[in-house]
């Protein structure tokens, strides 16, 4: 199956709210980032001055590779909140 970037955006959402974390550029807030010819998708963690940290490591995924993770992660927690 293919993934667009809709989807993969769509799933980032979804991670954002489960984490409790914010889109956007301020310092704290998460961003996805895209950058076709270095391999894909990357989420930044914004810092402070501009300095960017990457929650889930510096590896760039492809659309399907982001998407699947993202999802992973977003089951993963859900489970975790079942069990409180």
């Amino acid at each position: 199956m293919k993934y667009t970037k809709k989807e993969v955006v769509g799933m980032f959402d979804r991670l954002l709210r489960a984490l409790g974390h914010k889109h956007g550029s301020a310092e704290g807030e998460w961003s996805l980032d895209y950058i076709s010819c270095y391999g894909g998708y990357l989420i930044v963690e914004n810092g402070e001055n501009g300095a960017e940290n990457h929650p889930f490591g510096a590896l760039r995924r492809n659309a399907k590779e982001m998407y699947l993770s993202m999802l992973m992660a977003i089951v993963s927690l859900e489970k975790i909140k079942e069990k409180q």
